[in-house]
């Protein structure tokens, strides 16, 4: 993919005014597929390189969660000090058959987007850590622009369940 270092484990792009990396947090569980160090290597030498204003990150197991399977602590202890201290505007996971977005931490906006189709689990609980949080059906919309990035959360039928506005107003 053009990323020094990728692997079909875990790579970056470049789109338009944003830089995406893509984790395996299979890693942190017993997949012998390759090193979570690696990966974490490769994370911080993405992240330091791109120039890009808008950084996402996207994995299955999210480091953040207040539903059945709540947040994954190996990859939370592991990564979220990269994702912080290298700006990353928002973490997008699935693994919970829900919808959850975390209120920023540390700077870093966690969604946990898994209500594509399959059996819903029941409503995410709720933490100090929760902006938001819904048991539906749903898909996550996200519009970026050079300093203003939206995401909508939005159910079957076209109703807007939870919508993020986040403003840049430097280069980075």
């Amino acid at each position: 993919l053009g990323s020094p270092g990728s692997t079909k484990r875990y790579y970056s792009f470049d789109w338009g005014g944003a830089h995406f990396v893509a984790l395996d947090s299979e890693l942190y569980h017993g997949d012998r597929g390759s090193d979570p160090e690696e990966q974490r290597d490769f994370l911080e030498r993405s992240l330091a390189a791109t120039r890009k204003r808008w950084r996402f990150v996207f994995l299955h197991g999210s480091p953040y969660g207040s539903s059945r399977h709540g947040g994954d602590g190996r990859v939370r202890e592991d990564l979220e000090s990269l994702f912080a201290r290298h700006g990353v505007d928002v973490v997008f996971s699935g693994h919970d058959h829900v919808y959850e977005r975390t209120v920023p931490i540390k700077g870093v906006t966690y969604v946990v987007s898994r209500g594509g189709g399959r059996r819903l689990y029941p409503p995410a609980g709720r933490s100090a850590r929760t902006a938001s949080s819904v048991s539906a059906h749903h898909a996550v919309l996200g519009r970026v622009e050079v300093q203003h990035l939206s995401l909508e959360a939005v159910e079957v039928g076209g109703k807007v369940v939870d919508r993020l506005e986040l403003y840049q107003s430097q280069a980075r």
